[in-house]
């Protein structure tokens, strides 16, 4: 039961399940075959974006969002790539 709140999932973990695959190749993101590559990259667009990753999955979930957070994906992938 993902949308209540438990504390082992607030922070420092997301799921990666082939819906959050399917938006990581949206976006460009390579390397999307690598979990822990995977993981970090969605853990610091949470980070970039003031939230934590279970927000961002709950996020993800919500397809009235999806646009927005395409680009915040956009964004994010951009600025990780440059450091």
């Amino acid at each position: 039961m993902m949308d209540a709140y438990h504390p082992d999932f607030r922070e420092g973990s997301i799921a990666l399940d082939s819906r959050l695959q399917g938006l990581l190749k949206a976006v460009g993101k390579p390397g999307t075959g690598d979990y822990e590559d995977s993981e970090d990259f969605l853990l610091k667009v949470a980070e970039i974006a003031g939230i934590e990753a279970w927000e961002l999955d709950r996020l993800l979930f919500n397809k009235k969002w999806k646009d927005e957070v395409l680009e915040l994906f956009r964004a994010s992938a951009a600025h990780i790539r440059r450091t």
